[in-house]
């Protein structure tokens, strides 16, 4: 029997370090450092939290 299910997303039980990915894209981009988190951080928040969908973030991510 099943008493339990646990999820993990968005590191709360397991840290994920930077893959440098982020960087990379700001630099190809020609964006100011952390300009991507800045532009997109309430974006991905309505993701994290289920505001957003997944289709939403990903047309605001495109844009």
């Amino acid at each position: 029997m099943i008493k339990a299910v646990v999820l993990d997303i968005g590191g709360v039980l397991e840290w994920t370090p930077s893959t440098g990915h982020v960087e990379q894209w700001e630099a190809a981009l020609g964006l100011e450092p952390d300009e991507l988190h800045r532009t997109m951080d309430d974006v991905w928040r309505g993701g994290r939290l289920g505001t957003l969908s997944e289709a939403q973030v990903e047309a605001a991510f495109a844009e």
